[in-house]
Order: C-alpha cells, then structure tokens, then sequence
C-alpha cells in the first residue's frame, strides 16, 4: 500500500471521528436538556459511529420519556445537519427516532407533546424545521423542532463539549455537569447522588 494511499485512509478515519464527536455531542446536549432523562456519560467507541450514551429514565411519565428519547435521537440528525448540511445525516439517528415516533402513535400519544418551551423553538427558520425523513411525520417534526432549538440555544455549551469529546473521546456525568453546568430540571435526584458518589470513587481508584 502506498504512503498516500495510508494517508488517505487516515484522513477518512480522522473524517468519521468528526462527524461522530459532533454527533455524540448533539445526543447528549439534547439529553440534558430532556426532564425524563438522567445522562450518565457519553463515550465514543470505533464499533458505533453514533457514540454510547448512558441513560438513566424516569419510570413515572410512561409516553412522556418517549418523546425525550426521540428528541435525543433527532438530535444527533439536527446538529450533523446545522454542521455538515442535510447529506451527512445518520441512518442509524433517523431509524431511532422513526421507531420512537411509531411507538407513540401506537399509544396514541403523537400529539401530545408534553414539552412547554416553545421560546426555544418559535423562532426556528423554515429550513431548520424539516424532518430529513421520508416520514410526513407530525411528531418527528415536533420532535425535530425541540432538539434544533436545543442546539442553537447552548451553541458555546456545544462547542466546549465537542472539544472536550474530541480530546478524551468519553465524558462522564461529572465532566458533563461541568461543561454544561446546571440541569434546567434534575430528575431522579436520587439517582443523582448516588452516581456522582459512584463516579467519585472510580476516579479515586484510578
């Protein structure tokens, strides 16, 4: 194999992992922001383009967590599109969230959508509101509208995690909690307190 052709194969590698830091961020942005979901942490692995992120979710709300879990997979589509433009989405995002809008509408739950922060989203251009889904999908497009909002509204919170992300490749809940800082609303508390106990002792142990 020729020297330029490793350097090639390299530069695609450097490419892929790009597009996954921005990616895995967008999901967990987006988390964090989502009431019914706890992150723990997010790590980028060679195996899964989209990056592994832990989730703690609340029990109670039933269809409620549905639709942050796909406003979190919409979100790993919406900031592929806001930074590499519409032909680099993931299919792997778009079938995750075509799953959870399908699951709501069999609980007959697509229109009610249980989030209230409509300032995030009121004032979105018309071409950041399109699903990038063959799906005329009411609820993707709710979904959709949510996640973009998200993004645009914690840009500088982004920015620092894609860089931490690109450097350390994994963020735990307390490196999150540092770059992101305070949780709009912090749910379950519990389950908080005893994870960042639990991610205090693994690092004194390292």
């Amino acid at each position: 194999m020729t020297t330029r052709r490793c350097l090639l194969i390299r530069l695609e590698r450097l490419e892929d992992f790009r597009r996954e830091v921005v990616r895995a961020a967008g999901h967990l942005l987006v988390a964090w922001h989502s009431p019914t979901l706890l992150p723990i942490g997010i790590s980028l692995v060679q195996t899964r383009p989209d990056g592994r992120l832990s989730l703690l979710k609340n029990p109670a709300p039933g269809p409620v967590s549905l639709w942050d879990e796909m406003a979190v997979e919409l979100g790993g589509l919406a900031i592929e599109q806001l930074v590499f433009g519409w032909n680099e989405n993931s299919f792997i995002d778009l079938t995750k969230a075509v799953a959870k809008a399908d699951e709501l509408r069999v609980l007959n739950c697509h229109g009610d959508s249980p989030w209230t922060d409509r300032p995030l989203t009121e004032e979105l251009p018309a071409d950041r509101i399109s699903v990038p889904s063959n799906k005329d999908d009411e609820t993707l497009t709710v979904g959709w509208r949510r996640a973009v909002g998200i993004l645009l509204a914690h840009q500088r919170e982004l920015e620092l995690l894609c860089i931490h992300l690109s450097v350390c490749s994994e963020a735990d809940l307390l490196e999150t909690w540092r770059i992101l800082g305070r949780r709009p609303i912090v749910f379950p508390l519990f389950n908080l307190v005893v994870d960042v106990g639990r991610a205090i002792r693994a690092r004194r142990n390292r």
